[in-house]
C-alpha cells in the first residue's frame, strides 16, 4: 500500500496514520522490514494497541481468556474466518441498538463494558458503529492479537514449538524489535481507553529511538472508539494530528 501510493503521487516519503490495530501494522511493518522507515515522513499512531491493558476489567479478562483457550483450536479445526458479516448479526444488532428500540440500554451497557465508559457517543450513530463491528476477520490476525494481549509483549505469531524451531530458530516467537522503528512516531491516547492505557504509551515510548512525543486526549471521557466517533474527536484529536503532520 505505501509502495502504491508513492507510486502513484510520485512521493518518496508519505505519511502513515494508523489506528488501533493499525498502529501495531506500523510497528511490525517497520520492524521487521527496516526499508520501510525510510518510506515514512512521519507515523501518526492512535491508542496503539501492543501491549496487555494495565486496568482490564474482570469481565474481559475472563472472556479474554476462554476466547484465547478457543482460538488455540483453530488451526487444528483449520478455521480461517471468524465472525463473518451476516443478515443474522444485522438484525440482532437492530433489535438491540436501534436508537428507539427497548433493548438499547443493554448495548449501551455493552458498549461501555468493551470500549470504556464516555460522554462522546452519538447514540444515533450507534447501531452503524455495530453493524460494522462483526464484518469478518482472518482468524490467524485474530489469534495473533490475543496473543499479544495474553502475553503482554508484540511477539512474531507463535506457531507452537517444534514449527517456532522451523521458523525462528528457537521454541518462543521473537519480539519484534521496536529499536528499528526509526521513522519518526507521534503516540495519541485517551484515559478512558480500556485497550491502551498511560503506562503501556510510556513502555512504547521508551523503546522508540525517534519520538516525536505523547499526546493525550484533554477529556476524562474518551474511549477506544471515541477516536473514531466521538462528538468531539476532530477537536480534541484530528486537530493535534493536523499541526503534527504540517511540520513535516
Amino acid at each position: 500500500m505505501i509502495d502504491h501510493i508513492r507510486l502513484a503521487t510520485g512521493h518518496k516519503r508519505v505519511f502513515y496514520v494508523g489506528y488501533s490495530l493499525g498502529g501495531t501494522v506500523f510497528f511490525v511493518a517497520c520492524s521487521s522490514r527496516p526499508a520501510v522507515n525510510e518510506k515514512i515522513r512521519a507515523g501518526v499512531v492512535i491508542a496503539p494497541y501492543m501491549f496487555t491493558p494495565v486496568h482490564l476489567n474482570k469481565v474481559l479478562q475472563l472472556t479474554i481468556r476462554i476466547i484465547f483457550s478457543v482460538m488455540r483450536q483453530w488451526r487444528t479445526l483449520r478455521v480461517f474466518e471468524v465472525f463473518p458479516r451476516s443478515n443474522a448479526t444485522l438484525a440482532i444488532n437492530q433489535l438491540f441498538c436501534e436508537p428507539k428500540s427497548r433493548l438499547m440500554p443493554l448495548c449501551l451497557q455493552l458498549y461501555d463494558h468493551v470500549f470504556g465508559l464516555t460522554q462522546e457517543l452519538n447514540e444515533n450513530l450507534l447501531l452503524d458503529v455495530m453493524s460494522t463491528f462483526r464484518a469478518g476477520s482472518s482468524a490467524k490476525t485474530l489469534y495473533h492479537c490475543a496473543q499479544v494481549m495474553y502475553s503482554n509483549s508484540l511477539k512474531y505469531y507463535d506457531y507452537e514449538p517444534e514449527e517456532n524451531l522451523k521458523r525462528y530458530g528457537q521454541t518462543e516467537p521473537p519480539d519484534y524489535d521496536l529499536s528499528r522503528v526509526t521513522a519518526p512516531v507521534s503516540l495519541h491516547y485517551s484515559l478512558q481507553d480500556w485497550f491502551v492505557n498511560a503506562e503501556n504509551v510510556d513502555k512504547l515510548a521508551e523503546r522508540l529511538p525517534h519520538l516525536i512525543g505523547k499526546f493525550v486526549v484533554p477529556s476524562q471521557s474518551f474511549n477506544h472508539i471515541d477516536f473514531m466517533v466521538g462528538k468531539h474527536a476532530r477537536e480534541l484529536v484530528y486537530d493535534e494530528i493536523f499541526n503534527i503532520i504540517s511540520k513535516f
